[in-house]
């Protein structure tokens, strides 16, 4: 997807040209793949499917309208940035979903009402080593400060392997691994040996909120 100014040699541009659709979204004139309409039906995507349905099935029929109203208004101080790099506020549907999508990732089930502002406590670093013997690489995030680490975690996403070590990973190459526990190393098998792997990952907090990403690049013969 990107950005254009004055899309298909005009002010504005709507609808498919050959392989590129134009559009306008938040003010501005985007141009991207045309979608095809063809998915993997993996279990992960049926899954995750699933996930979204049930959720959005308790925003319009689990949900008081009081409650609803409570959603909405929460939304209103939180501010994200979209993956054109403009902020904007949710609806309140989207801040339910968005919160209770990760808690039912967590098996936590569905907040009510919107959850207090966590603050997170930080983070020193992704320690990891590979393993010649068992043929795996061990990684744990190390955590600045926490008061109470019961119900939180660590999730995790690797991208790779690499031949050399020259970019960074981009986020669609990421893929999810597994929720680990703090101070506990976790340990990733089926790796390709002499390769070069990134490693990411982010506090999950029991209330459906999520830390930014923190990352760290690994050779699986160091």
């Amino acid at each position: 997807m990107a950005v254009v100014k004055a899309p298909a040699l005009s002010l504005d541009a709507s609808g498919n040209l050959g392989g590129i659709c134009y559009s306008r979204w938040r003010g501005l004139n985007l141009a991207r793949d045309t979608w095809t309409g063809t998915y993997d039906y993996t279990i992960k995507r049926l899954l995750a499917q699933s996930t979204l349905n049930q959720v959005a099935q308790e925003w319009s029929g689990g949900l008081t309208e009081e409650e609803r109203e409570e959603w909405r208004k929460a939304a209103q101080s939180e501010v994200r940035m979209s993956k054109v790099k403009t902020k904007y506020v949710p609806s309140g549907y989207q801040y339910f979903m968005e919160i209770n999508i990760q808690r039912y990732r967590r098996d936590f089930g569905t907040l009510r009402l919107p959850p207090p502002a966590d603050k997170v406590n930080g983070m020193v670093s992704i320690t990891g080593y590979w393993n010649k013997i068992l043929s795996k690489l061990n990684v744990k995030g190390d955590p600045l400060r926490v008061e109470d680490d019961t119900n939180y975690r660590w999730e995790g996403g690797i991208a790779g392997p690499y031949n050399g070590q020259g970019r960074m990973a981009l986020e669609g190459e990421f893929r999810f691994f597994a929720f680990c526990q703090f101070y506990t190393y976790y340990g990733i098998l089926g790796l390709t040996l002499d390769k070069y792997y990134w490693i990411r990952m982010r506090f999950s907090f029991p209330s459906g909120r999520m830390g930014n990403w923190f990352t760290r690049q690994f050779f699986t013969q160091t």
